[in-house]
């Protein structure tokens, strides 16, 4: 029976193998749609972008400053991850001193600050190349996915109004 059943064994290891090799082959190498590239051949790779559905023209204006925002984004992301594991350390400490503490606190909000202030000037930025019914989904979109409540509406021009429908 054990003899019998080694060449299906072996067979369906082969299919799982092959689905496996075919799907990562379509995830890495699968073409970006036409509709994501413009006249030139340049994809608009950002997911966001693309539902916001910016211009080709736009995209060139654009794609310069995502890729620098997501660089120094991942540097002060990885900075605080430092800091907060020397954090962690020197609240660990067998004799925690609390000045230690308090300075790396500092230096936690300090890069806290540059990662607000990189986040404000790249919606800033941002501001000036879309358009308006743009500019009004994508501060949609962040509220929605970063402070969702039912029934809430914002409307540009109308800084923290709260239309929500009851």
């Amino acid at each position: 029976m054990r003899n019998q059943m080694l060449p299906l064994l072996a067979l369906f290891s082969l299919a799982l193998n092959v689905a496996f090799v075919g799907v990562w082959a379509v995830l890495v190498f699968e073409a970006p749609r036409a509709a994501d590239r413009d006249e030139e051949g340049h994809t608009i790779w950002s997911p966001l972008h693309c539902e916001l559905g910016v211009t080709p023209e736009q995209w060139r204006q654009l794609e310069p400053e995502v890729r620098t925002y997501h660089e120094r984004a991942q540097t002060i992301r990885e900075d605080l991850s430092v800091l907060r594991s020397e954090l962690i350390e020197l609240i660990a400490a067998e004799n925690p001193e609390l000045d230690a503490i308090n300075a790396k606190h500092e230096e936690i909000r300090a890069r806290q600050k540059q990662m607000q202030e990189l986040v404000t000037g790249h919606l800033l930025t941002k501001k000036e190349i879309l358009t308006s019914g743009q500019e009004q989904e994508l501060f949609d979109m962040m509220l929605e996915r970063t402070y969702p409540r039912p029934g809430r509406v914002i409307r540009l021009g109308e800084p923290g109004a709260d239309n929500a429908e009851q």
